[in-house]
C-alpha cells in the first residue's frame, strides 16, 4: 500500500508527535497534519485532503465521539479511524455506534493503528463511486 495522508486529531501533543513520527519514520504516512481542538481539527478536514482521520476519543470539551459526525458531515469520504488511552470494551463499541470505521487504544498502536488505518482506506468508497 502507498503511503497515505494522514490527519491525526488529538489534544496530547506529546502523543500526536509520536504517533506522526511512528507513521512518517515507518514509510506508512507521507504526510501527517495535526489538530489539538475540535476547531481545529474541522479547519484541517475542510483545507487539506486526508486519505484518512485519527481521532482521539477522550478530547476536552468536545470529546471525539462528539466530534466524529461533524466529521463526517464535512468529509463524508474519508473513513476514520478512533484513537483512545481507554481500553475498555464499551469505548470500541460506542465508536462503532457512533460510525467510526475502526478503533486503536493507543497503547497498542505500533500493532494495530498501521493495520486498522489499511482496511478502513480499503473499504472506504472511492470519489465518484456511486
Amino acid at each position: 500500500m502507498k503511503p497515505v495522508s494522514v490527519l491525526l486529531i488529538d489534544d496530547d501533543r506529546a502523543v500526536a508527535q509520536l504517533i506522526r513520527r511512528y507513521l512518517l519514520e515507518h514509510g506508512f504516512a507521507d504526510i501527517v497534519w495535526l489538530a489539538s481542538t475540535a476547531d481545529e481539527a474541522l479547519a484541517q478536514a475542510e483545507t487539506t485532503e486526508p486519505d484518512v482521520i485519527l481521532l482521539d476519543i477522550g478530547m476536552p470539551r468536545v470529546t471525539g465521539l462528539e466530534l466524529l459526525p461533524r466529521l463526517r458531515a464535512a468529509r463524508p469520504d474519508v473513513p476514520i479511524v478512533m484513537l483512545t488511552g481507554w481500553v475498555a470494551p464499551q469505548y470500541a463499541d460506542a465508536a462503532r455506534l457512533a460510525g467510526a470505521d475502526g478503533f486503536v487504544a493507543k497503547t497498542r498502536f505500533s500493532r494495530e493503528l498501521m493495520p486498522a488505518i489499511r482496511r478502513a482506506v480499503r473499504a472506504a468508497p472511492k470519489t465518484g463511486d456511486a
